[in-house]
């Protein structure tokens, strides 16, 4: 009965990203590849205002909700499609999971120059 209220929830689609390594031309990279595509989920994020050294950051940091069964390997890189906008994310530390579903904390940075820079 949880379980199919939450799903109604799950209107978000998410993309999970791992690192696998390889050698290339004697040297070892850290490749990213995709681990699992559109598994239904919910975002709930909040964005937080950095201003430092002039410039502006903008953090987002947050929770996604997902379907009890889903694997979500720790330290992925997710990417969250909410109302047709995307957003990336990275995964801190192990996803927690219940009997009814998984829940992943996440934290994205980006950095723009604040507006009294650019005047």
């Amino acid at each position: 009965m949880v379980a199919d209220a939450l799903k109604t929830l799950f209107r978000d689609k998410m993309t999970v990203f791992v690192y696998q390594r390889e050698k290339q031309e004697g040297r070892t990279v850290e490749k990213e590849m995709v681990f699992a595509k559109g598994i239904p989920c919910y975002l709930s994020f909040q964005n937080e205002t950095i201003r430092e050294d002039g410039l502006t950051f903008f953090r987002l940091t947050g929770t996604v909700f997902y379907p009890f069964g889903a694997e979500i390997p720790a330290d992925s890189k997710i990417k969250v499609l909410k109302e047709g906008k995307e957003y990336t994310f990275s995964v801190s530390g192990e996803p927690r999971k219940y009997l009814t579903h998984g829940e992943l904390t996440v934290q994205g940075e980006e950095a723009l120059k604040s507006r009294n820079d650019s005047q």
